[in-house]
């Protein structure tokens, strides 16, 4: 399963640069203002609206290794998914004013480039929250295997950018509350005998 993380994302990234080429900078530019303003809001309000998330649902704080870590990769994604759709908008007309700019190879690369940041970001959102919400998944799996494979170094990409805890992280979280608990039964089975 931990395989198709993996080719899940090459597909992705390999598709947001051939996207990118097909498109170039100019056809993207709603795109990056999307980003550049969501990852400025996430950066600035994801403390607040962890905190709302966590007062009002409360189910996805009561995680044991690190109550905040759901709450904290929701909050980013609802700001950073919510800037980005608005500011998407702004891409036809953008588009329009940019028309003449767009020929050249210049132009195609700066594109593809683009194309593989943007798509790396929003499936470092996606991948943080399906191990946020289940921390026995195949993608922690990958994370605990610390073997630089892809869908962990993109994992990193999100709370790298915006400062929330991170994958790696959360793993060690678990690692040490696993190590405790075994702890525990160990000097209490040794108090029985």
């Amino acid at each position: 399963m931990e395989a198709l993380y993996q080719l899940f994302t090459v597909v992705v990234l390999a598709a947001g640069c051939l996207l990118g080429i097909r498109k170039g900078i100019t056809g993207q530019l709603g795109s990056l203002l999307g980003c550049i303003f969501g990852y400025c809001g996430a950066v600035v309000l994801w403390r607040d609206l962890a905190g709302w998330i966590a007062d009002t649902w409360p189910a996805s704080a009561s995680t044991p290794p690190m109550p905040m870590f759901l709450p904290s990769v929701l909050a980013v994604a609802v700001i950073y998914g919510g800037l980005y759709l608005v500011m998407s908008c702004l891409g036809p007309a953008l588009r329009v004013i940019t028309l003449p700019l767009g020929k050249g190879p210049l132009n195609k690369i700066v594109g593809a480039v683009w194309g593989v940041m943007k798509w790396a970001m929003l499936l470092s959102l996606f991948f943080n929250v399906l191990i946020g919400r289940d921390h026995d998944s195949p993608l922690m799996t990958a994370v605990r295997h610390n073997d630089g494979n892809i869908a962990t170094g993109v994992m990193l990409i999100a709370p790298a950018i915006t400062g929330t805890p991170d994958c790696e992280d959360l793993a060690y979280a678990i690692q040490l509350m696993e190590a405790q608990l075994f702890d525990r039964n160990h000097q209490h089975r040794s108090i029985v005998e």
